[in-house]
């Protein structure tokens, strides 16, 4: 979306700003938060002897940047496609 914006709207635009914040908070969310999440659920899981909480939380920081990568690609060539 942020890439969208900024091939429609430019880079000093409000649209722009806005989905280039939210996508700093979902890459963030994706990365971090998410990751710690699972990290938690694993040692509850080994506090409590069994598996009862999902540990498969988070992405890498290679499946973050290649999500990153199809986003740019896919708004790069939906806005060649059709403008």
């Amino acid at each position: 979306m942020a890439i969208s914006c900024l091939l429609y709207y430019g880079a000093n635009s409000f649209q722009f700003a806005i989905s280039f914040l939210l996508a700093g908070v979902v890459i963030h969310d994706a990365c971090g938060i998410r990751k710690e999440s699972g990290r938690h659920a694993k040692a509850i899981n080994e506090i409590l002897k069994e598996k009862r909480f999902n540990e498969m939380l988070g992405h890498s920081i290679t499946q973050v940047i290649l999500g990153m990568l199809l986003g740019i690609v896919t708004a790069v060539l939906t806005r060649l496609l059709f403008s």
